[in-house]
C-alpha cells in the first residue's frame, strides 16, 4: 500500500512539473494556452456580414416581441376503454388519462386565445376535460369559448387580474410567395421554439375537404406547433399553423397555415358560439363546358352549372332550376364548383346567400337562406 502511494505521489509531481513547464513556455501574445488564435474574424466588418447581422437583429426583435404573446397549451382528457373478459378478470382500469399539447396566441388584453380546434379536441368529437395555458412561464386554466371544427379554429379564455399582450394581425391577402415566414410554438413540449423559412405557396387548396386556401411554408413545423402563429418580417401574424405533410411525422418543409383573414372574419362569432354548422342550399353542380356555354349563349369562361336541385331545399324554394349557370355568390365571381360550395359552407347555416344566375340568355338574382348541412 505504501509503495503504491509513493508511486502515485511521484507521478502527480511529475505531471505538475510538466504542466508548469508547458504553461511557462506557452505564448501569451495572440494565442491562449492551447494555441488557439484570439482576435476578430477577418470578415466581421464585411459589409455583407453587417447587412446579415442587421437581419439577425430583426429576428431577435420578433422573438422578443412574441415570447410573451405565444401560449403553450397542454390538455388532459379521461377516456373510457371498452371492457372485455381480460380487463374484468385482471381488474384492468377502464379509464385512462390522455395528454396532448399545442400552441396558441393571445388576441386580446383580457385573455382571449386562438388555437386549432384539433388541439382541444384530438378525436374531433369531444372537447378535452382540462386545458392549461402557459403564458410567460405561468400556468392558467383555460375555458373554451367557441370553436369551428371545419375551419379548425378555437377560441379559449383565461381569467386573470392582469392585462395580457395581444399579437398584431396582418392582412393575409397581401402575402406573396417568397415572403419571410416565422413560426413560434411548442413542438414536442419545447416551448417558445423559433423557426424561420419562406412562404412556398399561397391559396393552396385541395389540401383537405374544407377548401381552405392555405399558406404553405417551409419554416420547420412539428407536432405541438399546431395553433401557433405564422409571422411576417414586420412582426405581424399572417396565419395559424395547422398541419404538415410528412411520412415520418417530422418536418420535411411542407407546412400549412390557415390565413389569418379567416380568423378575423369569424372572430366575433367564434367568441360567442360553441359550435358551427356549414351552410347548404341543396344543389349539385357540374363544370361549365364550351358546349353548354354555347347552348345557353353564355360568352364567358367562368361559372358552374346546376346539375340537380334538392326537393324542398333552399335553392328549389328560391326558384333555381337544373341547367342554370351560377356565376356569382354574394358578389364574388365563381370560377369552380369547389369555390361555390366553399363560399356557401363558410357562410354557415342561417346565412343570407345572393346568387347571380344566367338562364337562357337572361341574368337573374336569387336570394335564399342557407340551411345546416
Amino acid at each position: 500500500m505504501m509503495k503504491s502511494k509513493k508511486t502515485f505521489i511521484s507521478i502527480a509531481a511529475f505531471v505538475g512539473i510538466l504542466s508548469a513547464n508547458y504553461f511557462c513556455c506557452a505564448q501569451s501574445n495572440d494565442q491562449n494556452a492551447f494555441g488557439i488564435t484570439n482576435g476578430d474574424s477577418p470578415i466581421k466588418s464585411d459589409s455583407d456580414v453587417v447587412k446579415m447581422s442587421e437581419m439577425q437583429d430583426v429576428f431577435r426583435k420578433i422573438y422578443e416581441l412574441y415570447e410573451s404573446r405565444v401560449v403553450s397549451i397542454y390538455t388532459e382528457q379521461t377516456v373510457r376503454i371498452p371492457r372485455d373478459m381480460w380487463s374484468e378478470f385482471f381488474n384492468i382500469p377502464t379509464e385512462q388519462k390522455r395528454t396532448g399539447l399545442g400552441t396558441g396566441f393571445i388576441i386580446s388584453e383580457d385573455g382571449f386565445i386562438c388555437t386549432n380546434f384539433h388541439v382541444i379536441s384530438p378525436d374531433g368529437r369531444q372537447v378535452v376535460d382540462k386545458i392549461t395555458a402557459v403564458i410567460e412561464d405561468k400556468e392558467y386554466s383555460a375555458e373554451v369559448k367557441g370553436y369551428d371544427e371545419h375551419k379548425d379554429l378555437a377560441i379559449l379564455k383565461v381569467n386573470a387580474s392582469r392585462k395580457f399582450k395581444p399579437v398584431f394581425f396582418s392582412d393575409s391577402s397581401t402575402v406573396k410567395v417568397g415572403d419571410w415566414a416565422i413560426a413560434i410554438g411548442n413542438p414536442y413540449g419545447l416551448s417558445k421554439s423559433f423557426t424561420v423559412g419562406n412562404i412556398s405557396a399561397v391559396g393552396r387548396t385541395n389540401i383537405d375537404e374544407e377548401g381552405i386556401p392555405y399558406l404553405q411554408t417551409d419554416a420547420s413545423i412539428n407536432r405541438g406547433n399546431s395553433g401557433g402563429p405564422l409571422i411576417n418580417i414586420r412582426g405581424e401574424v399572417i396565419g395559424i399553423n395547422r398541419m404538415i405533410f410528412s411520412q415520418s411525422g417530422g418536418s420535411v418543409g411542407l407546412g400549412f397555415a390557415i390565413p389569418v383573414n379567416i380568423l378575423k372574419e369569424n372572430l366575433e362569432s367564434l367568441k360567442k358560439q360553441r359550435s358551427y354548422q356549414k351552410g347548404f342550399i341543396g344543389i349539385s353542380l357540374a363544370p361549365l363546358t364550351k358546349e353548354v356555354a354555347v347552348q345557353n349563349r353564355w360568352n364567358y369562361n367562368y361559372g358552374v352549372v346546376v346539375d340537380s336541385v334538392v326537393d324542398g331545399g333552399p335553392a328549389q324554394n328560391a326558384g333555381l332550376m337544373r341547367g342554370d349557370i351560377v356565376f356569382g355568390v354574394n358578389g364574388k365571381k365563381i370560377t369552380s364548383a369547389n369555390l361555390l360550395v366553399s363560399e356557401i359552407e363558410r357562410a354557415g347555416a342561417g346565412a343570407k346567400i345572393e346568387l347571380d344566375v344566367w338562364r337562357r340568355g337572361v341574368r337573374m338574382k336569387f336570394y335564399l337562406t342557407a340551411k345546416a348541412k
